[in-house]
């Protein structure tokens, strides 16, 4: 029997020592204030091992500590530390007088007849003495002038500049509108023939021969738009708008013969290679491509069509 109760009893004193050994502590930054003044609380709590880190029960706080003492804000709890744990809370008072506050409480979730409890702290609120000569009557300040800051003027002097520039780049384009506006003259002067137009162009593109300086891109695009404005003229297909499909699908309502209709659908398709497969053409195709475009000119001018129905009733009269 005594045997069983020194076993007993040295467990007991081996439990105490490694509770001992847990402690809390409280600490405030200062323990004078004034009304309302916040004042930093941390709470520490010193383990044996981190093994108890997940078997302590830490307070939760809501507004107050006590009926005076509120929170202002509570930081996340740290565990970086080894066997610490650490919390601190911006407290404050907002009344005069002198204020405990009490013991805050850890317990072990396991075990809830042990825990640690932090020392008790005096928090002493003074009230923020009255100035008597801040209430009594004063004479008038006279007016402050303030100094002259061109950074206050920044803005204004920015928004003018934008105005002024928006008022000129108004005039300017204005200007240019009714400089370049055609007279009534030049309205009234009758538009050249679709094909007198193109073939003017083509000649202007022969002349150029801007393959020869690497503008590969831009000659055959010079080309096919030609020939499009040409079919917008002749035939009234927006072919500037569509693409080379639905410009050669449209234009097979009207009367084209075989040889011109591969000879633009020739033009059309080398064309969108170039500008869009970035296909190099051969030499031969620059020229091949731009009397295809002459040529096509030709065959289906409105002339020629014509002075071929003026042949057709002279043979075949009615």
């Amino acid at each position: 029997m005594k045997l069983l109760n020194s076993i007993i009893f040295s467990i007991l004193i081996l439990l105490n020592i490694a509770y001992a050994q847990i402690s809390a502590t409280a600490e405030i930054d200062r323990n004078e204030i004034r009304i309302g003044e916040p004042i930093e609380l941390k709470l520490k709590l010193q383990l044996p091992n981190d093994a108890l880190k997940n078997q302590i029960k830490w307070p939760i706080f809501k507004d107050t500590i006590t009926q005076k003492i509120e929170i202002i804000d509570t930081s996340k709890i740290d565990y970086s530390k080894a066997s610490v744990i650490e919390q601190k809370l911006r407290i404050s008072v907002y009344d005069s007088g002198q204020f405990v506050l009490p013991p805050i409480k850890f317990v072990n979730a396991k075990d809830t007849t042990q825990y640690a409890i932090t020392n008790t702290l005096i928090i002493i609120v003074h009230t923020v003495p009255t100035d008597s000569s801040e209430t009594s009557v004063k004479d008038i300040k006279p007016i402050f002038e303030e100094p002259f800051d061109i950074k206050w003027y920044m803005p204004l002097i920015i928004k003018i500049l934008i105005g002024v520039l928006i008022v000129a780049l108004i005039i300017y384009f204005l200007y240019r509108y009714f400089k370049k506006k055609p007279k009534k003259e030049e309205q009234d002067k009758p538009k050249l023939p679709p094909h007198i137009v193109a073939l003017e162009k083509l000649q202007k593109i022969q002349q150029e021969e801007l393959w020869k300086q690497g503008k590969i891109k831009e000659y055959y695009s010079d080309v096919a738009d030609t020939i499009r404005e040409y079919i917008e003229g002749r035939y009234k297909v927006p072919a500037l708008e569509q693409t080379s499909q639905e410009t050669l699908q449209a234009l097979k309502f009207h009367a084209i013969d075989k040889a011109s209709r591969e000879k633009l659908k020739y033009i059309l398709n080398l064309s969108d290679l170039v500008k869009f497969a970035k296909f190099l053409p051969i030499e031969s195709d620059h020229q091949n491509i731009l009397q295809s475009a002459i040529d096509f000119v030709n065959e289906t001018k409105l002339e020629t069509i014509s002075q071929n129905a003026s042949t057709t009733n002279q043979v075949n009269p009615s």
